[in-house]
Parts: C-alpha cells; structure tokens; sequence
C-alpha cells in the first residue's frame, strides 16, 4: 500500500473485511470496472494509486481522502521506534528461544527484553514442529511472533 493512500482503505482482502472503511467493497468495484477481471487491479484503486501514476484510475471515489505529508511522516517515524525497539529486542529474545528449545520447554515467563521487566514476557516455542516463537509481555504490551 501506498504511504498517501486514501485514509479509509483497510486493504484488499475479500474473506477476512471490507477494502473500504466507509462501506465500499472497492475490490469488488474493481473488478467490475475492469471488465471482471482482477488482474492489475491494485494498481489502479484510487485508493492506492500515486498521483504521479499516468494511467486513468478504474474508477472515482467520492471519499477519497489520501493522509497528508505530515502523516505519513508521522508513520515513517513511529514505524522507526518500533523497529527500534524491536531490533534491540531480538538478540534477548533470541537467547531465550535458544535456551527453550536446548531445555526442551514449550512455554516459560522470562525477563522483558523490551521493558526488562522481571517475569512478565510469557513464551512459547512449537518445539517438535518447527521451532516458532511467540512471546507477549504482561507489562509493557510488547509481543513477536515469529
């Protein structure tokens, strides 16, 4: 997705919710405007699309409300924190996932990497089917699946 797109488009994913927060199935306008075909479609939402794109929308919306450069400045930066913290995270949770599966257990209640607080990430490993982790912190909210 686009960093300027339309406020209200949640994405195009017809089984799981709607494309449009005001309603529209604009999957579904897509592919009528495209001859019922769904081939190219994403590029040329008006939701998506870049204003600098030379190709005609299939379509106009009339809710079409694209994020300023303000916001998607905004989102860049808390997008930056998070993987911030995130990266300085996975080396801990590297090393608890390793001593999990080195001692054969399924779930544990380690140290936070990301708040350091004691016993409050809960941890589980998919040992014998292909190692997965999932961690999520009582504390902080802070979580990772891998």
């Amino acid at each position: 997705m686009s960093e300027n797109s339309c406020r209200h488009f949640l994405g195009m994913y017809p089984d799981r919710r709607p494309s449009c927060a005001m309603g529209r199935d604009v999957r579904a306008w897509a592919v009528r405007c495209n001859g019922g075909s769904e081939f190219g479609i994403g590029l040329r939402l008006p939701c998506t699309r870049q204003s600098d794109d030379t190709e005609k929308p299939l379509f106009d919306c009339p809710e079409l409300d694209r994020r300023t450069d303000a916001e998607v400045e905004a989102s860049r930066n808390s997008m930056r924190v998070q993987m911030g913290r995130l990266i300085r995270a996975l080396p801990g949770l590297h090393e608890i996932k390793t001593d999990m599966i080195d001692k054969g257990l399924a779930s544990v209640v380690e140290r936070c990497p990301f708040c350091m607080e004691p016993n409050a990430l809960h941890v589980s490993v998919a040992l014998g089917v292909n190692n997965h982790m999932r961690a999520s912190c009582a504390s902080c909210g802070e979580g990772f699946i891998e």
